[in-house]
């Protein structure tokens, strides 16, 4: 019903009406007492006439108004006024979030500001125990001044409870809502799988909400498109939403991925957590978050004294402080010294006719236009209008028109990649031909090959020409790799994007890596750089089986492979039989020949690393390339650069660079677990212990999936024991074993965290709870000999000699494809544990205990594998004394390994 300006309800006087919903009517009003304007909320006559219905919204919008955030609308009373029920608020002026998104995706820097401003409203709400349950864009108000306000907390509970699919409250999925300020309906494509399946919805459902909001704040779109609401909801419950596009970083894309699961178990544990990782990821993060979280008990509870607390605000000013390092790494490596002419601006030239027919002229322009359209929709260059092209071309006298084209379009446009073409016909045959040139370097870099069909038809060839030049742009722009060398031909753009997907969630998910590399190999069969990510992505995930099967697939499109592709095939094929020199050596042949390629020289670093040279590695990593190509939030596998960077200073003794490139990387990667480690073992290496505890507990802060906190405990305890801290090293392995158990049941049961356990149980000196992990372990997994290691060292240190050699002679005995050395490497291992007397080691002349024997062999099989075995043995930082010539420091590995 109605209320005329002027009536009263309690103290306040209604002026005008702001809008109506599903809930009741807005006005605005003016408090009487107070002497300022608000808002009120008039719900509908129903609520009034249902006792308990009326309890609940009492009940609801009391606990509303204890809140008190800048980014939640201010409850301030409730009333009942002649039987009507009533809610009076602050008065908003703005416009809600959905107005904003019909207008499209919001600009970056936008979105991130946004979200951050929502989560921590809900993180405010959360922690006082008051969940929204119809968390939307409809709910969410813009201020003039861009500050978010969520609306109606306390109501959305009450509206959701009566919600059923196809009832009142529900909404065409495809219909935006006519919601104005306040309004709240219980809207289908924002609801969580467990509100559509009737559950209780819980603080979960705002952060799958939360997601929703994300998804489409981002990429102007709803996650879960539908013609009915059947569809939405079918699409809620089972499909995934389609991936946001690589404009939007991949922090954000995990996080929304995150709170998009369907089983609200794998989503963020808390608003808080969602909230600590936004601000990670888009930098808004307050120096002092990590600070407040101690305080308030944190993610773990980690924290009970103020001087700890102070720690956590050194190291996050720290962080502050690495990554303005990192901006001035970024410019001494030329990255804001860009040449006159920029690489990533493509003209097109008007296409010359030589066809020698006049009426063929236009033919020139048309492909021009056609082709600069296609190269628009691209995203990753700055296309130079066709309009501008012409207007240039016609400017000149008829005198200048001749000669060669590409140096004055480039000065003219800045372009540093300038198209050209010619149009020539024969008969009835119409051909197109066109070519790309660098205009930076001065050279023609690719030819495409020419497209002809019937003349009578011109725009069909037009339009085959355009997907040629598209396809071979978008091959040289769109990543560090240049397809012009890698591929015989270039890749369809369809399938080139669906790579570039692939390689987004490489080394973060190989599962969904895997599913768009084989998407591109679908889309187009003989594109080579899917079957390469195949091939790594299984042989990372320890499935040489797989990797070997991908290579197969690889050695026989050798005839038609490029000089590049030949070499990587020769790289594979020597990785996979464990010839380490002759894969290095092709791969020092492949950096030669794909000049400029940064993932090529990436893998010369790590192969390295892995040959026992770590010198060499620093200088390719130091070598001037453009590493910020490979090292970008974006390219999660770029955490990998400093994996080997600060691996190989590891190894060279030189702690204080290692640290700081740690600290760069976590500038670049602030939700990594890895950097964590990095850093914590450069700590320990120069006897900054406090500080090393403080990095490693600090991991529990973070709120991505990018590592485990259990992972920083058990790498610094090794560490510590490599490096002579004993009794720290057990106290922290301990810590972490207990934080391995506490896993939920899931978790709790996978290889890796079994593994993880059964490492921690060990350097904890746990020696009968490791031997039962390692004992389920290896009967699971017979063929694992990591376990079988860690079984013979355990029985060493249990006394029983017996087993311990029975163990080593059945790892003697293995002849079989990929042991990569790892056999040798565990005989070695448990040889020195069985010989060890004091500080040193005697030979006792029984051949399973020549240690000299058993390190020829392991360089024989597998030089410098130990580096990546078993994290029973130090696996990041350290390599066996047996397995190199001996390096500073590399002595106080064994008592880790012992």
């Amino acid at each position: 019903m109605r209320i005329a300006a002027g009536t009263w309800l309690g103290p306040y006087e209604t002026v005008s009406p702001l809008g109506a919903g599903g809930m009741g009517e807005v006005y605005r009003a003016r408090d009487a007492r107070l002497g300022r304007e608000v808002a009120i909320k008039v719900l509908p006559l129903e609520y009034s006439l249902d006792l308990e219905r009326l309890r609940r919204f009492e009940q609801e919008a009391r606990a509303a108004a204890s809140l008190n955030h800048p980014n939640i609308m201010v409850v301030y009373d409730i009333g009942i006024q002649e039987g009507t029920s009533y809610m009076v608020t602050e008065l908003l002026e703005g416009e809600t979030l959905r107005l904003r998104l019909r207008e499209g995706p919001l600009a970056l820097d936008q979105a991130e500001g946004f979200s951050v401003q929502i989560a921590r409203g809900l993180a405010a709400a959360h922690g006082k125990g008051i969940v929204h349950r119809d968390l939307k864009p409809d709910n969410i108000l813009v201020t003039g001044d861009g500050v978010i306000k969520i609306l109606d907390f306390g109501l959305a509970r009450l509206n959701l409870s009566d919600f059923e699919p196809g009832g009142p409250g529900d909404e065409s999925p495809g219909s935006e809502s006519s919601t104005q300020e306040g309004e709240v309906l219980g809207t289908m494509g924002h609801m969580s799988p467990e509100q559509i399946r009737g559950k209780p919805a819980g603080a979960e459902a705002d952060i799958f909400a939360m997601g929703l909001i994300l998804y489409e704040m981002f990429s102007g779109r709803k996650a879960f498109p539908g013609a009915s609401a059947f569809e939405v909801q079918a699409g809620i419950l089972k499909d995934d939403p389609a991936p946001l596009s690589r404009r939007v970083p991949f922090g954000i894309r995990a996080i929304v991925r995150r709170c998009l699961e369907k089983s609200p178990d794998r989503r963020f544990s808390s608003a808080h957590d969602l909230l600590l990782a936004l601000e990670a990821v888009s930098g808004r993060g307050s120096p002092w978050t990590a600070v407040r979280s101690a305080i308030a008990g944190g993610s773990a509870g980690l924290f009970s004294n103020w001087p700890e607390v102070l720690i956590v605000a050194a190291v996050v000013l720290s962080c502050i402080a690495a990554g303005w390092a990192f901006w001035h790494w970024k410019n001494a490596h030329g990255e804001n010294k860009g040449p006159p002419l920029r690489p990533e601006r493509v003209a097109v030239a008007v296409f010359e006719n030589q066809t020698g027919d006049p009426a063929l002229d236009t033919l020139g322009r048309m492909a021009s236009d056609w082709i600069t359209e296609g190269l628009s929709r691209l995203g990753c260059v700055d296309v130079v209008p066709a309009s501008l092209i012409y207007d240039l071309g016609r400017s000149r006298p008829a005198a200048e028109r001749g000669g060669d084209s590409v140096p004055r379009l480039a000065e003219a446009t800045g372009a540093g990649l300038i198209v050209t073409g010619t149009c020539y016909a024969q008969g009835q045959r119409l051909e197109i031909q066109a070519k790309l040139t660098d205009a930076t370097a001065g050279k023609l870099i690719y030819v495409v090959d020419p497209v002809s069909g019937q003349r009578e038809r011109p725009m069909e060839v037009v339009e085959r020409i355009r997907r040629r030049v598209v396809d071979a742009v978008a091959a040289r722009q769109l990543t560090p790799q240049n397809l012009l060398i890698e591929e015989a031909r270039p890749p369809s753009y369809e399938a080139y994007r669906e790579f570039l997907i692939g390689e987004e969630f490489f080394g973060a998910d190989y599962r969904l890596a895997v599913a768009h590399f084989n998407r591109a190999l679908e889309l187009d069969p003989d594109f080579v750089l899917p079957l390469g990510g195949l091939l790594v992505s299984a042989y990372n995930s320890g499935d040489y089986q797989e990797a070997s099967r991908q290579y197969e697939l690889l050695e026989r499109r050798r005839p038609v492979l490029t000089p590049v592709q030949r070499r990587k095939d020769d790289f594979w094929r020597a990785r996979l039989g464990g010839r380490e020199e002759e894969a290095l050596s092709a791969i020092r042949d492949v950096v030669k020949l794909a000049v400029g390629d940064i993932n090529s020289t990436y893998m010369l670093a790590a192969d390295l690393l892995l040959s026992n040279r770590p010198k060499e590695a620093v200088e390719v990593l130091d070598s001037p390339d453009h590493w910020e190509l490979f090292v970008t939030p974006t390219r999660p596998i770029g955490e990998a650069y400093f994996w080997v960077l600060c691996t190989s200073l590891h190894l060279l003794g030189q702690h204080g660079r290692e640290l700081g490139e740690a600290r760069r990387g976590r500038a670049v990667y602030p939700d990594h677990m890895g950097l964590c480690l990095f850093e914590a073992d450069a700590l320990i290496a120069l006897g900054r212990l406090k500080e090393a505890h403080k990095v490693s507990q600090e991991s529990f802060l973070l709120a991505s999936g990018m590592g485990a906190p259990g992972d920083a405990l058990r790498d610094a305890a090794i560490e510590l024991r490599v490096h002579g801290h004993g009794e720290m090293s057990r106290k922290m392995a301990g810590d972490a074993a207990e934080w391995y158990s506490s896993r939920p049941a899931e978790e709790r049961g996978r290889e890796g965290t079994r593994h993880a356990l059964g490492c921690c149980l060990y350097l904890a000196g746990r020696w009968e709870e490791a031997t039962t992990v390692y004992g389920e372990l290896a009967s699971d997994h017979p063929d694992n000999v990591a376990y079988q290691g860690a079984l013979g060292a355990l029985a060493v240190r249990r006394g029983d000699r017996t087993r311990a050699l029975k163990i080593a002679d059945n790892l003697a005995g293995l002849n079989r494809p990929y042991l990569f050395g790892g056999h040798t490497y565990q005989r070695a291992r448990i040889a020195a544990l069985l010989d060890r007397k004091g500080e040193g080691f005697i030979l006792a002349g029984d051949p399973r205990l020549d240690l000299e024997a058993l390190r020829a062999a392991a360089e024989t099989e597998a030089p410098g594998h130990g580096v990546n075995f078993d994290l029973l043995d130090g696996v990041r930082s350290h390599i066996p004394p047996f397995f190199t010539e001996g390096r500073p420091g590399e002595g106080l590995l064994f008592d880790l390994t012992l």
